[in-house]
């Protein structure tokens, strides 16, 4: 039983060391850049890779994702509004923690972040709402909770970098 857990303890550090020392320095990418498949752009952290599948990024080493969602002719006051304790436990999520917080170049906005399971594995993802009146922009950032240390705030300013992309293609 002793070489069992040894053996089990030895395969967790193999697996997770290579994860902690590629996310140990994480830190932004050096520009802000277009979102894949949105009218978004923001600035991801750096080994974040763009995929338009998800409309966002993707760092394969650590499981971890920042999706956009753009929602069009809704403000996002009403959708912030609809965030309340029966619509997490509807997604079967709990709500860690929720704060209001701007963006980098100063629109209001909430951030939520809320916790899940995926097969036996802890999750959370971090949600942040901002926008206009008009127009919301909904970024998710999802991360296995063992690494929470090394990536959430990474992830957080990241989230908080973005903005609608005025600019024509």
């Amino acid at each position: 039983m002793k070489r069992t857990y040894t053996f089990f303890l030895l395969f967790l550090i193999a697996i997770i060391c290579p994860l902690v020392l590629s996310a140990q320095k994480a830190e932004l990418q050096d520009t802000i850049i277009h979102v894949p498949g949105t009218k978004v752009r923001m600035i991801p952290p750096k080994y974040f890779l763009p995929n338009e599948q998800i409309k966002g990024f993707i760092h394969q080493k650590s499981a971890s994702t920042i999706q956009v969602n753009e929602i069009e002719g809704t403000a996002y006051p009403l959708i912030v509004d609809g965030m309340t304790d029966v619509h997490f436990a509807s997604q079967n999520v709990e709500l860690v923690s929720k704060e209001e917080i701007n963006t980098d170049d100063g629109k209001h906005g909430m951030l939520y972040v809320v916790s899940f399971t995926v097969k036996e594995v802890k999750f959370e993802r971090i949600m942040y709402f901002t926008g206009d009146y008009n127009n919301t922009i909904w970024v998710n950032a999802n991360y296995p909770v063992l690494l929470k240390p090394l990536i959430y705030n990474t992830l957080r300013q990241s989230l908080l970098t973005v903005e609608f992309d005025t600019e024509d293609d």
